[in-house]
C-alpha cells in the first residue's frame, strides 16, 4: 500500500527543486510515475502545514484500475480542489472509500459514489451536512456492509430509510456521540427495531 505520507521530506524536496520544476504538480507527478498500475490499495494524508494551503493533485489516481480500498485523511477541504476531476473517475474493483476528517463537496463526492458505489462494501466519511449522502447510500450503495458516518438531527429520519434498503448492512458506526442532537437510545432502538443483526459502534 502506498500512503501519500510515505513521501518523507517532501516539503523539502519542493524547496530545493523550486529552479527545476515550476509548481508543486510537477514534482508530484513525477513521483507518483514510479507507482504500478497495479496498486489495490491507495491512501493519501495531507496535513496542514503551511498557508496557504496547497491542494493535492487526485487526478493521477484514476490510472489505478484495480483499486480495492482508498483513503483519503485531509484536515482541510482545500486539498480536494482536483476531486472534481476524479469523480469521473471508475474503479470496477474498489470495495472500501475512507474519508476522515473532511470530505468533498456533496455533489462531487454523490457522483463519484454514482460510477462506484455498486460494489462498495464499505464507506467510512466524518464530514458534517451528510444528509444528502445518507439518501445517496440507499440509492447507489445496494452491496454496502459497513457504514461510519455521523447522524445528527436531520440525518436522523434518513437511519430508518438505510436500515431498510440497504440489506447486506453488517455493522454502523456513529461519530461524534458527544456532539450530537439526538439521544443514543434512539440510535439504538431504530437498529433494533429495523436490523437487529447490525453491530452499532459509536464513537
Amino acid at each position: 500500500m502506498i500512503q501519500w505520507s510515505d513521501f518523507n521530506g517532501l516539503t523539502d524536496l519542493i524547496s530545493a527543486q523550486q529552479k527545476s520544476y515550476q509548481n508543486f504538480t510537477d514534482i508530484i507527478t513525477t513521483l507518483l510515475e514510479r507507482i504500478p498500475n497495479s496498486l489495490i490499495k491507495f491512501s493519501i494524508h495531507g496535513e496542514i502545514r503551511q498557508e496557504p494551503v496547497i491542494a493535492i493533485p487526485l487526478s493521477f489516481i484514476a490510472r489505478f484500475t484495480n483499486l480495492q480500498k482508498l483513503v483519503f485523511k485531509f484536515y482541510s477541504n482545500e486539498f480536494y480542489k482536483d476531486f472534481n476531476r476524479l469523480q469521473y473517475s471508475i474503479f470496477p474493483e474498489v470495495q472500501s472509500l475512507r474519508l476522515s476528517m473532511k470530505c468533498p463537496r456533496n455533489e462531487l463526492l454523490i457522483k463519484f459514489l454514482e460510477n462506484n458505489g455498486k460494489n462498495l462494501k464499505e464507506l467510512y466519511f466524518e464530514g458534517n451536512n451528510n444528509y444528502s449522502l445518507n439518501l445517496a447510500i440507499i440509492e447507489l450503495l445496494p452491496n454496502l456492509r459497513n457504514l461510519s458516518t455521523r447522524i445528527d438531527y436531520y440525518e436522523f429520519k434518513t437511519l430508518e430509510l438505510i436500515l431498510i434498503n440497504c440489506q447486506y448492512l453488517e455493522s454502523i458506526k456513529v461519530f461524534g456521540v458527544n456532539y450530537l442532537c439526538i439521544d443514543v437510545k434512539d440510535i439504538s432502538e431504530k437498529v433494533k427495531k429495523y436490523s437487529p443483526k447490525i453491530k452499532l459502534i459509536f464513537s
